[in-house]
Order: structure tokens, then C-alpha cells, then sequence
């Protein structure tokens, strides 16, 4: 896919949200009928509608976020396209590197050593 193709997915993602959180917020304040919460042993009296549907959502967004920040090391701001060809043309696993320039910030991620004829010597997973 092409990097003009995932910058209008990611477009139309935001706006998509944009458009729920809009309704979501329309239905929190048009919703203002209190109810009663009795589950196990917690009980609450009172609570507005909308916070009823809008406290698990915003529960899940921040919980999904913390499950999901440690992937953010897998964000790409370049297109992978060249090294997928280049890939698909090799008939052995091919690994790709990039140097982050600093010793104490590459210690952050995966460190590979390599040899002077460019293989690799060593290699440490991310901790």
C-alpha cells in the first residue's frame, strides 16, 4: 500500500472518530434521565444515562491504550515498500536494522552487532 494510500486511511479513521465522539457526546447531554446501579456489592443511586455508556468507554480507550503504547516502537514513518521487494527477491530470512545514532538510546531497543563483513555478531532482543 502506498504512503499516499495510508495517510487517507488514517485520515478517515480520525474523522470517523470524530464523528462517534460527537455522538457520543450528543447522547451523554441529551441523556440527563438519572437510574439506579446495583451490581454485586456496588450500588449507586442517581447516575445520569450517558454516564452510564460513557464511563466503560472511556474505561476500554484508556486501558487499550496502555495495553497497546509498547507497540508504538513498531511505528514506521517511511514506507517499508523497497525493503519488502528487496525481500521477497532474497532466498534467506533477511533482518532490517536502522541505527538510532546513540549507544544509550539504542539500548532502549534490539542492539545487533555486526561484523566487518557485515554480518551479524550479535544480537540483543529489546528489554
Amino acid at each position: 500500500m502506498s504512503y499516499l494510500w495510508q495517510r487517507f486511511i488514517h485520515f478517515l479513521i480520525a474523522v470517523i472518530f470524530l464523528a462517534i465522539g460527537i455522538g457520543l457526546t450528543v447522547f451523554v447531554y441529551s441523556n440527563t434521565t438519572s437510574v439506579n446501579i446495583d451490581w454485586w456489592q456496588l450500588h449507586f443511586t442517581n447516575v445520569p444515562l450517558g454516564m452510564v455508556a460513557l464511563v466503560p468507554l472511556l474505561l476500554g480507550v484508556v486501558l487499550g491504550y496502555l495495553y497497546h503504547a509498547p507497540s508504538g516502537l513498531h511505528d514506521f514513518s517511511q514506507s517499508l515498500e523497497d525493503f519488502g521487494t528487496f525481500c521477497s527477491k532474497q532466498d534467506e530470512p533477511v533482518l532490517g536494522i536502522y541505527d538510532v545514532g546513540c549507544l544509550t538510546e539504542a539500548k532502549k531497543y534490539g542492539v545487533v552487532a555486526l561484523s566487518k563483513t557485515g554480518e551479524i555478531s550479535s544480537f540483543e532482543e529489546k528489554p
